[in-house]
């Protein structure tokens, strides 16, 4: 991560590790974020250098944004992990989702709730599509 200066916000440079989160998502845009940041620390007070608090928010950001997107790639992974045991003769798609959204959970949730559910969607599709026998034949 990024060094915080002993004078910077601790409110600010805790809200820009979250904003980082959220750019990793795709909810929100770095730049749009920092502006935002920087007058709410004004706001409150702060007297010290603006264009090193910038500077250094905007790295907090990216830095965390790209922490949240190399979790946000494992995490898909390790959700597959877990619902592969699940599969069985008749597996239960609820069962399944509640073990895709716990996994997130504990990670912090890295993933979207739509990002889990495609998941989990497109694994049930490929056990359907290997585990289906075939009902007529083509002639």
């Amino acid at each position: 991560m990024a060094f915080r200066h002993r004078l910077d916000p601790p409110i600010q440079w805790a809200a820009a590790g979250s904003c980082g989160k959220l750019v990793a998502q795709g909810i929100l845009e770095a730049r749009d974020m920092v502006p935002q940041l920087l007058a709410a620390a004004v706001r409150a007070g702060y007297d010290g250098d603006l264009m090193g608090l910038q500077t250094r928010l905007h790295w907090e950001i990216t830095d965390s944004a790209h922490w949240w997107g190399m979790e946000r790639r494992a995490m898909a992974w390790r959700i597959r992990r877990r619902i592969q045991p699940m599969f069985g003769v008749a597996p239960d798609p609820g069962r399944i989702l509640h073990a895709a959204d716990h996994e997130n959970h504990e990670a912090g949730e890295p993933l979207l709730w739509r990002e889990v559910k495609a998941i989990v969607a497109a694994e049930l599709g490929a056990w359907v599509r290997t585990n289906s026998r075939r009902t007529s034949r083509y002639v």
